[in-house]
């Protein structure tokens, strides 16, 4: 327990304690005083009684009344004895050989307020929709298995969980379903956000998850971005260079809004003619005539006749189509099969790769718990992280770039589109305590523009462990690369504890042909990932060093 510690005062107005300013060395008793000994009272003005005088000394049996300025001698063994703590009666001479030291506590060292203990503000599912007002702290919960009509469990919600009846102890909605069917021989329903229901609203749990991500600000957050310029502006293109986004003299696509610099894109002189972009024309002929179809993976443009020359065509697949090459597709579905998916960590911790899921009109009910659950963890993510960083708004469309990469936002114009991001999360027992969002490009590079920690676990190494896991994942999927933004003053940082690199001309020449997240003054940084290495520390029988968290801000915020 942390105590505060508080100021004695040894001035007292000795009034509030029923004595006079004349008696000095009773005012400055510590035990009146000291708040550790006995805390003062105001106590009422005393009475005057009557003190029986020694019959020994002045022969009187009668009875005298000791009041102010008496000088009459009394005997101090007549005189009556106080409880020790409290203060002597008005008027009343006190032994001087009673007075004594009394002994103060002392604070141990234990008293001392924790460096690192777990936040009072808990990133889980439940919070986030006790803050959307859906769900009410204390609300009771019944865990009712709908097969059998039986209530089995009931418990209350907390922002960290359940409160669980059995154990009383907060649980995940998980762990409150296993609580429920305890000694039923392993028997599961593994719908724990279905079968929760809430007695005082007539409705399961699932059903006020939906009702929080329907929320007008949770809504506004997932629609995509459509840009179009003023009726009658005579200049139609973005304002910003889409490989460093910054501005000044910039070519201007002839189809997309897009505009580059020149030495961004490595050129001297203006091209002769209808100048298009890499992202307007076929990643294999680069032409823009024709009909150009889009991959769904790196969203690059393609010709069909080009796809059927390299032979990539699958008659088993069914969506070869939407791809431009074998290599996009096989990345995509392994992407997708991940996501939802926890993997254990160690020490009670899990990781899970999310992206935000569109919810269809007619689903299936475990389909739907899937998705449900990914999206409020997206929702939780988001609020995790935009505690962390400041706001970051581009500077000519004013849009929130954390919050439009979180949610997987799609946009007209290339520079802002943030399609194909993920959500890297860290989990400990329903609550999220680290995030990281990266996106995939192809099979050549990945990028990871925002991560951080929650403050309460922050200098324990949870970023170095979502940083393995994320390294470990694209090297199973064979990307080479991850590709980083950093302000200056993080640069020795990512170099010497984490291996990364500043990018060489060589690798720039590829940036611009894709279109990686970039920000005003920093630094872009790579690693160079290897396979055998990331399997390694994926088994587990490789160490990562417990390096401090820092939450990394591209924009030239962090927080230790």
């Amino acid at each position: 327990m942390a105590y505060r510690f508080r100021e004695r005062n040894y001035i007292i107005d000795p009034q509030q304690l029923g004595f006079d300013n004349s008696d000095e060395e009773t005012a400055n008793d510590s035990r009146h005083f000291d708040p550790d000994y006995k805390r003062p009272r105001r106590q009422r003005r005393p009475r005057l009684k009557p003190v029986r005088r020694a019959a020994s000394l002045t022969g009187e049996t009668g009875l005298t009344e000791v009041g102010e300025g008496s000088s009459s001698s009394v005997n101090a063994n007549s005189v009556q004895r106080r409880r020790p703590g409290r203060p002597p009666k008005r008027g009343v001479v006190v032994e001087q050989n009673l007075e004594r030291n009394v002994r103060r506590r002392r604070r141990s060292s234990f008293s001392r307020r924790p460096v690192n203990r777990e936040p009072a503000n808990k990133m889980t599912i439940f919070s986030w929709m006790i803050s959307r007002g859906v769900v009410e702290l204390n609300q009771k919960v019944w865990f009712f298995d709908y097969r059998n009509e039986a209530r089995l469990l009931e418990g209350r919600i907390k922002h960290g969980g359940i409160l669980c009846n059995c154990c009383n102890e907060e649980v995940t909605a998980w762990e409150f379903e296993a609580h429920a069917f305890r000694g039923s021989n392993g028997f599961r329903l593994l719908q724990p956000y279905y079968n929760i229901f809430l007695p005082k609203t007539q409705n399961h749990l699932l059903h006020c998850m939906l009702l929080a991500w329907l929320k007008p600000e949770e809504v506004a957050r997932q629609e995509p971005y459509s840009f179009r310029p003023l009726t009658g502006a005579t200049d139609r293109n973005d304002d910003a260079c889409i490989i460093c986004a910054d501005g000044g003299d910039l070519i201007c696509c002839e189809r997309c809004p897009s505009t580059f610099h020149f030495p961004c894109m490595g050129m001297k002189a203006i091209p002769k003619g209808d100048w298009l972009c890499p992202f307007c024309v076929c990643k294999y002929c680069e032409n823009g005539g024709g009909e150009l179809l889009d991959c769904t993976h790196c969203e690059k443009k393609y010709h069909w006749e080009c796809f059927m020359v390299r032979k990539e065509l699958d008659l088993n697949c069914k969506d070869c189509s939407s791809f431009c090459g074998s290599d996009c597709r096989e990345v995509y579905g392994e992407l997708q099969a991940m996501v939802g998916v926890s993997k254990d960590v160690g020490n009670g911790i899990s990781w899970t790769l999310l992206q935000k899921r569109d919810v269809p009109d007619y689903i299936c009910l475990n389909e739907g718990l899937h998705i449900t659950e990914i999206n409020s963890k997206i929702a939780v993510a988001w609020s995790l992280l935009n505690e962390i960083f400041v706001t970051n708004m581009d500077r000519h469309t004013r849009i929130n770039i954390l919050e439009s990469v979180v949610y997987n936002r799609k946009s007209n114009l290339t520079r802002l589109n943030f399609g194909g991001f993920y959500v890297a999360v860290l989990e400990k027992k329903g609550q999220i305590i680290s995030a990281a969002t990266i996106r995939v490009h192809g099979r050549s590079l990945a990028e990871m523009p925002f991560i951080g920690t929650q403050e309460g676990y922050r200098k324990q190494g949870m970023s170095c462990k979502l940083l393995d896991r994320i390294e470990s994942t694209l090297c199973s999927l064979n990307i080479p690369n991850l590709l980083i933004p950093s302000v200056p003053e993080l640069v020795d940082m990512w170099t010497h504890k984490h291996f990364f690199a500043p990018v060489e001309d060589d690798f720039m020449k590829e940036l611009r042909n894709v279109n990686v997240l970039a920000f005003p003054s920093t630094v872009r940084l790579r690693k160079k990932l290897h396979p055998k290495e990331a399997s390694v520390n994926q088994e587990g029988n490789a160490s990562v060093p417990a390096l401090p968290d820092l939450n990394l801000d591209p924009s030239g915020e962090m927080d230790e």
